[in-house]
């Protein structure tokens, strides 16, 4: 789920499963009122199924947005614009402004989302514009700290997305849930970091995504993780979807027990936002999800493609490890995945 999108240049992968509703966290607060939303300038790094969608939302909500992208995808979206399928509304844009590269540094930016595989993240921190604030939207709880290194706690602003989507040729996004919701939030503490916070939760809500504003960005990275690794995980094990292992005793326990595990992570890392609710939360969701659910990893793993196993897994593993804090599910679930990607699946 959520942040799946490729660096310019390489094609577009279906995105994930759905983290817990933003709108269900305890911290959780609706975004400014967004009547009278500033217009923005936005650059999107990922105009694939992610990247694209949510471009393609703020770009009808009357925001200035610039993909940036390369090869097909650049070609494709310069000479027809972008089309999105979707139940929440189809959106037909002629024109939309994509670039190899970020604008120059004359042509001030309001807000750069990031919205790539977290393997990719090095590359799309080399094309942040020099000022304005940075959103991500990716899976993986350590792209906060990467953020923070490249931008800066008065820029740097953490989040993620839920929704299903791919891209099946350049220039097309193909949405299929009646969702795609984003928390968000600064990354540190910081009046810059929260009036920009506040500004792009307003741009995102006004341009029809459901948005919450939390105050620590940290929270909803690790909230999704609290649900998506144990979907991903789970998933690419045992190759099906969430219809084939919700309903086993089990293998639902496994998921409950690595979500517990994840939570007691974060908290021991200062992470707030992630208690007996929180887990509450990613239960109910487990249960409620579609049967027909699976993961980006798992359809990655299936077609032979690189991982987020070290982004969704690892770094959950080694935030134990410098926490003190026990993860014995966690740990096996990543060896057993691992094995498996290095035989060739």
């Amino acid at each position: 789920m959520g942040g799946g999108d490729e660096p310019p240049g390489v094609p577009a992968r279906h995105d994930g499963a759905r983290a817990p509703p933003p709108e269900r966290h305890p911290q959780a607060g609706p975004a400014p009122s967004p009547a009278e939303p500033a217009r923005m300038r936005i650059v999107v790094i990922g105009a694939g199924a992610v990247g694209g969608y949510f471009g393609a939302r703020l770009q009808a909500g009357g925001h200035h947005v610039t993909f940036l992208a390369r090869g097909a995808r650049l070609a494709a979206v310069q000479a027809r614009g972008l089309r999105v399928r979707s139940p929440l509304g189809d959106l037909d844009l002629a024109t939309v402004d994509a670039c190899p590269a970020p604008p120059p540094d004359t042509d001030p930016v309001d807000l750069t989302l990031i919205a790539v595989k977290s393997y990719d993240t090095a590359q799309a921190l080399a094309l942040l514009p020099p000022a304005g604030a940075v959103l991500t939207i990716q899976n993986g709880v350590e792209n906060a700290d990467h953020l923070l290194a490249a931008a800066g706690p008065d820029r740097a602003l953490g989040g993620s997305c839920g929704l299903e989507s791919e891209s099946p040729e350049p220039g097309l996004i193909v949405h299929t849930t009646p969702f795609a919701d984003v928390a968000l939030g600064p990354l540190r503490p910081s009046p810059a970091a929260a009036r920009h916070a506040d500004a792009a939760a307003m741009a995102l809500s006004a341009s029809a995504v459901a948005t919450a504003r939390l105050p620590d960005g940290r929270t909803a990275m690790w909230r999704k993780a609290m649900f998506l690794s144990p979907v991903s995980a789970l998933t690419a094990l045992l190759d099906r979807p969430w219809g084939g292992i919700r309903p086993h005793a089990a293998t639902l326990a496994v998921a409950q027990t690595m979500a517990r595990e994840i939570a007691a992570i974060g908290s021991a890392a200062g992470i707030p936002g992630l208690g007996a609710e929180a887990l509450a939360a990613t239960v109910a969701t487990f249960r409620a999800a579609p049967d027909t659910m699976t993961s980006s990893l798992h359809r990655d793993l299936r077609r032979g493609r690189p991982l987020e196993l070290d982004a969704q897994l690892g770094a959950i593993l080694r935030a134990a490890a410098r926490t003190g804090t026990a993860a014995p599910t966690t740990a096996a679930l990543l060896g057993c995945l691992t094995a498996i990607a290095e035989s060739g699946g």
